[in-house]
């Protein structure tokens, strides 16, 4: 009902209001497109950010686990610390769970060395 007013109101402008008026209603459709696009790309670079914090935080508690892996190893069996250095920093976040988990498992470090090489990519 709204619109059908609205449309009659336009229809009696003259040539020239109805004119000026479509170049402001075509203002206003394009104001309102930059608007959305301006929007659109600021929630993209929030989401954006958000997934880098994300990112950021699961690869520092990954570098954590390797720290501590690295320190209890060398603790535990310092004759091959410099062995299983590599090896370590080349395991993956699931890989370094279970190496924590079996660290305590480890009688020798034949037991590490075994562990690392079956577990190494």
């Amino acid at each position: 009902m709204v619109e059908a007013k609205e449309t009659l109101r336009v229809n009696n402008l003259s040539d020239q209001e109805r004119a000026a008026y479509k170049r402001f209603m075509d203002n206003k459709s394009y104001e309102a497109s930059i608007l959305s696009t301006q929007e659109f790309e600021a929630e993209w670079e929030i989401e954006q950010i958000e997934q880098a914090k994300i990112r950021g935080r699961l690869e520092g508690l990954e570098e954590g686990k390797r720290s501590l892996l690295i320190r209890q190893s060398e603790r535990r069996f310092p004759e091959i610390a410099s062995q299983h250095r590599a090896a370590i920093l080349g395991l993956n976040s699931q890989d370094l769970d279970n190496l924590a988990d079996a660290m305590w498992d480890f009688q020798t470090s034949a037991d590490l060395l075994d562990w690392l090489q079956e577990h190494s990519s």
